[in-house]
């Protein structure tokens, strides 16, 4: 969710509790494609989320399906381009599948 509150005179946002409402879009990795395994859980969630907020377009794949859609649309409604593929990495028609999905959603 995008921070629209009050914003202090540095321009950062102000602090309710312990908790910063604001998150940053970057561009970093602007026009880059990342394909993130393992996307439902642990470093490869934290690391679809971190890349597209670095600008990244992210395929997320895990085996996973209703949690992957779920956090592919979390980082869509942040600003984010995401989108999630049911795979099981060590099944090479599931790889095949998710790379395809790459190529043909962003080229």
């Amino acid at each position: 969710m995008l921070y629209n509150g009050p914003i202090t005179t540095e321009g950062r946002p102000q602090k309710r509790g312990f908790l910063i409402l604001r998150i940053e879009v970057s561009v970093r990795l602007k026009d880059k494609v990342a394909v993130i395994t393992g996307a439902t859980a642990g470093m490869g969630r934290a690391s679809a989320v971190l890349f597209a907020r670095e600008g990244a377009k992210v395929i997320m794949c895990g085996r996973r399906k209703k949690l992957g859609e779920e956090i592919a649309k979390g980082i869509r409604e942040e600003g984010g381009e995401a989108i999630f593929i049911q795979a099981d990495v060590s099944k090479s028609e599931d790889v095949k599948r998710v790379i395809k999905a790459a190529v043909d959603t962003y080229g």
